[in-house]
């Protein structure tokens, strides 16, 4: 497959937009970073898993929160 173009939007099929992305400003290069609850509708845990997932590659890191989160 050979990709000729795109257009610098992100789009994802989340069912319920539970996670989140980070990217760089204005389309510059670096590091992009996904962030996803540890919980869900009916149970889970408190925290948030925080993982780079382009650019520097580190190991992943915890937060955590009160409740158990459901969205990011």
């Amino acid at each position: 497959m050979q990709v000729t173009g795109s257009a610098p939007i992100l789009n994802a099929c989340v069912a319920t937009s539970s996670m989140a992305v980070l990217l760089p400003t204005g389309g510059s290069t670096g590091n992009v970073t996904a962030y996803v609850p540890r919980g869900y509708w009916s149970g889970g845990v408190a925290g948030i898993f925080v993982q780079n997932i382009e650019g520097a590659i580190n190991p992943a890191v915890n937060i955590p929160t009160a409740n158990i989160p459901n969205s990011c």
